[in-house]
């Protein structure tokens, strides 16, 4: 009897046991696959008063932390010194475009957001009030050839557009997939599997470091590659199931670790271990906020915690909140004075003009073309090339957030209006100078002396001649 109730207890263990590992599984495989339950968030009344202020621009002077709820499929926004739901709906809930949102960040202008849709393959675009642009990355509509199951993105330090690709269905797996600014298929930036990488889930650029660091779900490691894209070693391993990596304000690398034993992971630049909080489970998403305390997010909210592994507030609850983004315009008084260059006449580059408004200056490209990014207000353009007449547009007026245009210059040819002398001639004993008019008549004036008021030389067009024999 005895040995049959120790048989039905481990029967019991191994059944519970198995469901558990069964239940951490599907819910890897659900993350992994891009496979949410819908939200349950109903729009709350923000009561808290923000530290936001407001400049005329479309996004707030200090910005705004985006998060995607991929419940919901749209993006919230949250104020970034205080970590305060800011509004719920900064992009509304669009199912017919966002599947499964993971990342919303600026688009490299700062005029437009970029949201990567996980099941929906590809890179989306919606302007600051949240307004659906159209399909982005890649250019011409879902492609699976290139992404597919994507997640998060960044941004390289040329400006173009690095996409981290889990390729479940493609022939491109395992990499992060480069466009550009206009989401056109660039290529693979870190190529299928380089140094193991196995379902990569967000890539972060240090440029401290000139470095991209890029977490794995399967491959349980935090990559470090150069600014080319090679493999260097891992950073960071034995973290299960990691997803945003983001830095803090010592550089310092913050984790957010999806399975068990999940949790926020803090590590130093290179990589030693700092701490684990794991008050709240299942992290997706990692902010330092400006207090040092730390903004979380999986799929029942956002949390404010710190260091002592202490919830200090829930931010919002009911939403599958993702990867956490500061969205700041680096300047909020700019615009631009665009217009082209064309020289009339010689053998000038275009491409050495010098066209300067203010304290700035640029070059044109290879077509005459120039843009000028500058401080709102008037300023006089000029347009300079040696050998070229300086020719400058006065009052050229440059409205912020706006490009001034068709401010052109035609560059005439210097030519000499004089033809040089004929006939220059030094006398080696008394360094006298004497040369010929070019094609004139030399006119000779002898004389001895002149009273006051008579003439001194003979003019001709061009040329005047003196001469005399003292006496």
């Amino acid at each position: 009897m005895r040995n049959k109730l120790s048989k039905i207890f481990m029967v019991v263990v191994f059944m519970i046991f198995s469901f558990y590992s069964f239940a951490i599984l599907q819910d890897e495989l659900n993350e992994e696959q891009g496979w949410e339950q819908e939200s349950s968030y109903q729009k709350q009344i923000q009561t808290k008063k923000t530290t936001i202020r407001e400049v005329g621009r479309d996004l707030p002077e200090d910005g705004l932390l985006l998060i995607p709820d991929s419940g919901g499929d749209r993006v919230m926004a949250f104020d970034p010194e205080t970590g305060d739901l800011y509004d719920a709906d900064f992009v509304p809930s669009d199912p017919t475009n966002l599947s499964t949102p993971i990342q919303a960040a600026l688009h490299p202008d700062e005029n437009s957001i970029l949201v990567s849709g996980q099941l929906a393959d590809g890179l989306l675009q919606y302007d600051l009030d949240g307004n659906f642009l159209g399909w982005f990355a890649p250019a011409g509509g879902v492609n699976n050839a290139i992404l597919d199951n994507v997640r998060g993105w960044d941004l390289k330090a040329d400006g173009s557009i690095l996409v981290c690709n889990s390729g479940t269905a493609s022939a491109n797996p395992d990499c992060v997939v480069e466009f550009d600014a206009s989401g056109n298929h660039i290529g693979n930036f870190i190529a299928n599997g380089a140094g193991g990488l196995d379902s990569p889930f967000c890539v972060l650029y240090r440029p401290t470091f000139d470095d991209y660091l890029v977490t794995a779900s399967s491959s349980d490691a935090v990559h470090q590659y150069d600014n080319a894209g090679n493999y260097i070693g891992n950073l960071v391993v034995g973290i299960n199931f990691p997803e945003q990596v983001s830095e803090t304000a010592s550089g310092n690398l913050l984790v957010a670790a999806f399975s068990t034993p999940s949790g926020c992971y803090e590590y130093t630049s290179d990589g030693t271990y700092v701490g684990y909080y794991d008050v709240v489970s299942g992290l997706r998403g990692v902010y330092e906020l400006p207090n040092g305390n730390i903004l979380v997010t999986n799929g029942s909210g956002v949390y404010e915690i710190d260091r002592t592994n202490t919830i200090v507030e829930t931010k919002i609850s009911g939403v599958n909140a993702r990867f956490i983004i500061l969205a700041k315009q680096t300047s909020t008084t700019v615009g631009w004075i665009e217009g082209n260059v064309v020289l009339d006449g010689g053998t000038g580059n275009v491409e050495d003009v010098t066209v300067t408004a203010g304290t700035e200056t640029v070059n044109p490209d290879a077509n005459g073309d120039y843009s000028i990014e500058i401080d709102a207000g008037t300023y006089d353009v000029t347009a300079s090339l040696e050998g070229y007449q300086d020719e400058i547009v006065v009052d050229v007026v440059v409205i912020e957030g706006q490009i001034t245009g068709n401010i052109d210059f035609t560059l005439e040819l210097i030519t000499n209006p004089f033809p040089p002398p004929e006939n220059v001639q030094v006398d080696p004993y008394t360094a006298i100078v004497t040369w010929e008019p070019p094609g004139g008549t030399i006119y000779g004036d002898d004389f001895e002396s002149y009273t006051v008021g008579e003439y001194l030389a003979v003019q001709s067009d061009d040329w005047t001649t003196w001469s005399n024999n003292p006496g």
